[in-house]
């Protein structure tokens, strides 16, 4: 049974990993210009905002400029409190209206100015930033549609997030303040704006001058956890949206709201509920993936154009809250969705002066938009049957399955630029030689007998217990990712007919929607392999130039210092050396290092450039490349302190660059990109600005 509240994992209260306090990485902020601090619901922080204008001007009229496409509930709290609200006119696009704001300029003092980031839209903040300036008003960010750290920046004088929408916590939202914004507020003359812990009582007082009642936020968490706890062991609930598409129902009364204190029941669990961001942005981006697939499938018969507006880049590290679709059928789409058991809501309830104006844009996206969870990943199932299966295209393909001898393998390999080092001849010999794997190589042809691609499988037994392993294959000259799953397809039917056998594969298909589902329906899991490609076929000055600034001037500062020298070596008590510093590296810094064995199989078999920089004759670092022409991976990367500070990685990689390219290579992999585990070299490798790729995932078979 699938709900529109994110789901509680009990679980997740034994997790104790870094990077896992998903809340705190928003509450915490190192730059001195920011304080954040937290209240329960996102009303209270446009709330609190709004009476620190009033107190700071001491004014009795307060003008709170509000996008047309607003929810109203969110406005009742400023209401009860006496402050106007004067709603301004939008684009299509969610962009203000430039005309429309200067002529409402020229009627009203405006003292806060609402922008709102719509389900991770980002908006153009640069003529707001310049309105506000102009017209000396506070300029708010309300980001609680999403979580992005991105979010918090320059841009604005306040912004709020609202954890508790997205992940599952009972309340919690985070204000924080900047004092580099476009009205450059000095928050820190304030003590009352300084002590974050007092915020509360502050809207408190208010509601209490104003005899206004909210909830008792321990009953209200006590009944959350009892139910999230329910769900959490997979029983049904009912708390499936039953309104009609076109219903609106709004909070009218301050006692339907939470009390702005965050009480200890709600603090207990987002200390301990213990969450991975990274591994929420990917399972919320493959559900995107799969819902993205659905649409497509979707006739326009039935529902007209339809758009998956705030769809979402595979770079993105934002966690969703909604997915906003349009289409010119919306009743009709929202109503089928809720019939194959699919959450989905109408949005906004409008504002009654928005109803009744000529502001007419919040209407139309209000009757043409649907929004779908993307925290909810049970839905997966209900997606799929809801998508409308189509008769795909066949392909004629065979596989011939031979003894190949490695003349044989990589001249065939060699016409496929993009490839990589596990489909590599090497790398079976490798897995044959030293960890016990039987290797199946097999060309693969089409109806004309023309070879279109390969692929390499790995197979050993266990306990009498057949294991097959794909790993990024096949390999096709001219990439054809829906004949790829078609491969992978017949390999699996053909390799599986035995019980006893284990399969996984991890395709070499890219992370998107057409790649999301198997040909079988099943949905292609996590991990997915994320890297980046520099393209050696560049001039070396374009891919110089393609560097990110930053970059280019670590580079210079390498290449300017005296006194070093990086020479290639195939030496193997040299490479024995570099291994052994790697290996070191890896002791004290806690990650798991590569089999080193593969290293030195790779340099007997001259397929290994290694690359040792020395400052004054003294050994600093080395880079070692494993080639597999006409691609080439990076493995490993030691250096020590003493290189850091003079900027070798960057001279190395830049050798190995200049070498590959000499030697006619195509492409170098920067070796896997993870900012989990690994920050520091990922950000190293994305500075280089290469075509950045993510694999879709895994899927095993058992």
């Amino acid at each position: 049974m699938s709900n529109l509240v994110p789901k509680l994992n009990i679980l997740n209260f034994l997790k104790f990993h870094e990077n896992s306090n998903s809340l705190d990485s928003f509450i915490t902020n190192k730059m001195d210009n920011f304080i954040c601090g937290i209240l329960s619901q996102s009303c209270w922080s446009l709330c609190l905002i709004a009476l620190w204008r009033r107190k700071i001007y001491n004014k009795k009229k307060i003008n709170i400029l509000i996008p047309e496409y607003f929810c109203n509930s969110t406005l009742t709290p400023l209401r009860k409190m006496g402050f106007d609200l004067i709603f301004y006119k939008l684009n299509e696009d969610l962009t203000p209206d430039r005309i429309f704001l200067e002529n409402l300029s020229r009627k009203n003092e405006i003292d806060i100015f609402l922008a709102v980031n719509y389900f991770g839209i980002k908006g153009d903040f640069n003529f707001i930033k310049d309105f506000c300036k102009n017209q000396k008003c506070w300029l708010v960010k309300d980001s609680a549609h999403s979580l992005n750290q991105k979010e918090i920046s320059n841009e604005a004088d306040f912004i709020f997030f609202s954890p508790h929408k997205i992940l599952s916590f009972p309340m919690g939202s985070v204000l924080v303040i900047n004092s580099e914004g476009p009205s450059k507020f000095n928050y820190n003359i304030f003590p009352f704006i300084r002590n974050t812990k007092d915020w509360h009582l502050q809207i408190s007082y208010e509601l209490n001058i104003r005899k206004l009642k909210t909830k008792i936020n321990y009953l209200y968490s006590i009944n959350w956890f009892l139910k999230r706890l329910v769900q959490s062991l997979n029983f049904q609930i009912n708390l499936r949206n039953k309104l009609n598409f076109l219903d609106d129902i709004t909070q009218e009364n301050i006692a339907q709201f939470l009390n702005p204190k965050i009480d200890l029941i709600s603090k207990f669990i987002i200390k301990n509920n213990k969450i991975n961001l990274f591994e929420e942005v990917d399972s919320r981006l493959r559900l995107s993936l799969v819902l993205e697939n659905l649409l497509n499938s979707l006739g326009s018969d039935n529902y007209g154009k339809i758009s998956y507006i705030n769809n979402i880049n595979i770079k993105s590290e934002q966690l969703p809250y909604f997915a906003m679709i349009d289409t010119d059928n919306a009743l009709k789409l929202y109503d089928d969705l809720k019939k194959n058991n699919i959450d989905c809501i109408s949005w906004p309830d409008q504002p009654p002066e928005v109803k009744k104006s000529d502001l007419k844009t919040s209407i139309k996206l209000r009757n043409r938009r649907v929004f779908i969870p993307l925290f909810n990943i049970r839905m997966y199932k209900n997606l799929l049957n809801f998508k409308k299966y189509q008769n795909e295209k066949n392909f004629f393909f065979q596989i011939n399955w031979n003894n190949f001898d490695k003349s044989t393998w990589e001249n065939n390999y060699q016409l496929i630029e993009r490839n990589n080092l596990l489909q590599s001849w090497d790398y079976g010999e490798f897995k044959k030689n030293f960890e016990n794997f039987k290797i199946l190589r097999g060309l693969i042809f089409d109806d004309q007998k023309k070879l279109i691609g390969m692929v390499q499988i790995l197979y050993k037994t266990l306990f009498g217990i057949g294991v097959i392993r794909l790993n990024r294959g096949p390999l096709l000259i001219k990439k054809n990712d829906y004949l790829s799953k078609l491969i992978i397809h017949k390999i699996k039917k053909d390799l599986y007919k035995n019980k006893r056998i284990i399969f996984s594969f991890e395709p070499e298909l890219n992370f998107s929607s057409d790649n999301i589902i198997g040909i079988d329906r099943k949905i292609i899991n996590k991990p997915s392999w994320k890297s980046s490609l520099i393209n050696l076929n560049q001039e070396l000055e374009e891919i110089y130039k393609n560097f990110k600034k930053e970059w280019r001037k670590d580079l210079k500062k390498s290449l300017n210092a005296n006194n070093l020298k990086i020479y290639q070596t195939k030496n193997k008590d040299k490479v024995n050396f570099v291994i052994d510093h790697y290996k070191n590296e890896a002791n004290k810094k806690g990650f798991k290092p590569i089999n080193t064995k593969l290293i030195n199989f790779l340099n007997s078999k001259s397929n290994l450039l290694t690359l040792i920089c020395e400052n004054d004759g003294d050994y600093i670092g080395s880079l070692c490349v494993a080639k597999h022409y006409p691609s080439a991976t990076c493995i490993i990367n030691p250096i020590l302190n003493e290189g850091r500070e003079l900027k070798i990685n960057h001279y190395l990689i830049w050798k190995a660059i200049e070498t590959l390219k000499n030697n006619e290579y195509s492409f170098l992999d920067t070796g896997g990109i993870d900012f989990e585990n690994s920050p520091g070299p990922a950000s190293f490798k994305m500075g280089l600005n290469g075509e950045t790729y993510k694999l879709i995932g895994q899927k095993f078979y058992i």
